[in-house]
């Protein structure tokens, strides 16, 4: 492993770069994770949605939508 960069810096130096590129990574790997978490959620509400019109609906409940090609 090097012991200095370009600018010569020292291998302490070195550390702090290592440890700060890895804390980014960390951190930008996290965000991704929880925006997945999120997009699967939002996914699975609209899903129980569609699911809970289609029962009411089927119930009797409440009556499908219009037509939305003659509305206005």
């Amino acid at each position: 492993m090097a012991t200095s960069n370009v600018t010569g810096g020292t291998r302490r130096e070195l550390t702090k770069y290592r440890i700060t590129f890895a804390l980014s990574l960390a951190v930008l790997i996290g965000t991704g994770v929880v925006f997945w978490h999120a997009y699967r959620t939002h996914a699975g509400w609209l899903n129980a949605g569609d699911v809970a019109v289609r029962d009411a609906i089927m119930d009797g409940t409440i009556q499908p939508p219009a037509d939305q090609e003659g509305a206005r």
